[in-house]
């Protein structure tokens, strides 16, 4: 332990530590309290997606962007397909 001359001088270096050190807790609770927010939105979130309705709601969604991809890989195809028939019926 450091002890100053002047008692004014270790009134100040004491101010210093409690201040830097009083800063590095409140950072410390605002690094504690935005994790639990965190973890907090993570387990409403899980519980939304195990629930009856979150999981109808990812059956639709899962439906919906099956048929988007589904258009998507087979639209080149069936144009060609359609195209063939149509040649085809004009020669008929």
């Amino acid at each position: 332990m450091v002890v100053c001359v002047c008692r004014h001088g270790w009134m100040q270096a004491s101010r210093r530590v409690r201040v830097k050190t009083s800063t590095m807790a409140v950072e410390g609770d605002v690094r504690r309290r935005r994790r639990q927010a965190v973890v907090s939105c993570c387990k409403r979130v899980v519980a939304l997606f195990f629930s009856h309705v979150g999981l109808a709601a990812m059956v639709v969604a899962y439906s919906i962007l099956g048929g988007f991809l589904f258009r998507a890989i087979e639209a080149p195809h069936e144009k060609r397909v359609k195209v063939s028939l149509q040649r085809l019926a004009s020669f008929i």
